[in-house]
């Protein structure tokens, strides 16, 4: 299944969003597209699974690292993150970077934000419940 660059983006780096009012619809419906297994609930580590396995695509210029020059050159704002916030909270040893493997441990508040119950697994109806509210804050 592809998706479009800028909603793996608005996925990967959503840990700028203000989550309560600015949620990204986008966003929510990758929570069920992250789920593998097609259980109809997405674990957190399907959530950092998807994630992670979508780290080439988001690698715009293929060095393996996510830095602001992967950034997409226009609709930055659109999808509500700000590489440098990314770069703030993904990138944990300040080598101003981020590797494939501080995206897999980094933060997943739309994750958190969605799993209202706080078991680290997201059901459709939590998915409908956050995408309802997201529409409503629209």
């Amino acid at each position: 299944m592809k998706f479009p660059l800028l909603t793996l983006l608005a996925l990967a780096m959503s840990a700028t969003c203000a989550i309560a009012q600015d949620m990204d619809p986008r966003a929510i419906d990758r929570l069920r597209q992250a789920d593998m297994n097609k259980d109809g609930q997405t674990t957190r580590t399907e959530f950092t699974t998807f994630r992670t396995n979508n780290f080439a695509r988001i690698d715009r210029n293929r060095d393996g690292y996510l830095t602001p020059k992967d950034a997409p050159p226009f609709g930055a704002r659109a999808i509500g993150f700000d590489i440098n916030q990314l770069m703030r909270d993904f990138d944990k040893n300040g080598d101003g970077k981020v590797s494939r493997q501080e995206l897999a441990a980094g933060p997943t508040p739309v994750f958190d934000h969605v799993d209202s119950n706080k078991d680290n697994t997201v059901s459709d109806a939590e998915v409908r419940a956050a995408a309802a509210a997201a529409r409503r804050n629209t």
